[in-house]
């Protein structure tokens, strides 16, 4: 299920550069799928033309990680083998 979720970028993340911190982080709101629900630990959604992970505790989300979302069925398939090995 979806949840609607603001995601703040602390890094620069959707700007490409992943080694900056901002002292004003870009907020942005979308519709995730979240483990844990809205206030929980990952959220997966696309932005943009990017697929994109962020991590959150207690409703608050850092955008972590994007990529092209043509990657998306990739990763399914490398975490669907992941998770078949346990």
């Amino acid at each position: 299920m979806k949840q609607h979720i603001k995601v703040w970028d602390y890094s620069g993340i959707l700007e490409g550069d992943h080694l900056v911190n901002t002292e004003e982080p870009t907020g942005f709101e979308v519709d995730a799928w979240c483990v844990g629900g809205e206030e929980g630990i990952l959220a997966y959604f696309y932005y943009q033309n990017k697929f994109c992970i962020a991590n959150g505790d207690d409703g608050h989300w850092r955008l972590m990680y994007t990529c092209h979302k043509d990657w998306k069925n990739r990763i399914k398939s490398v975490m669907s083998e992941f998770i078949l090995e346990e």
